[in-house]
Formats: C-alpha cells, sequence, structure tokens
C-alpha cells in the first residue's frame, strides 16, 4: 500500500500526529476553532444518533 506524504512529506502514520494536548498548546486558535465547530455539530445530534456512536465507540 503507497502512502501519499503531508505538507511536512511524511506519511499519514499514527507516529506523526499531534495529540490534541500538543495542538491546544502549539496552536491555540486553531484549537479552539476546532472545539467550536465540534460543539456545533454535537448540538445538532439526535438522541438516536448519539446511542448510535456510542455503540460504535463501544461504550
Amino acid at each position: 500500500m503507497m502512502k501519499e506524504p503531508n505538507v511536512n512529506n511524511r506519511v499519514n502514520l499514527a507516529e506523526n500526529w499531534i495529540t490534541e494536548e500538543e495542538l491546544k498548546e502549539r496552536y491555540p486558535k486553531l484549537w479552539k476553532a476546532a472545539k467550536e465547530k465540534v460543539q456545533l455539530i454535537e448540538a445538532d445530534w439526535t438522541p438516536e444518533l448519539r446511542e448510535e456512536l456510542s455503540r460504535l465507540r463501544g461504550r
């Protein structure tokens, strides 16, 4: 399987991912914007969707 390099010329492997904590420390504005976007999406969730997502996550 061929992997495409990202902008840093690294392939999209788990060891190249940034954690939420690192994102918050390095890029606070981006972290805040992402958090707000997630909250907007979650606001539209129905109880059925929440139940399905919980089931898929194994909770």
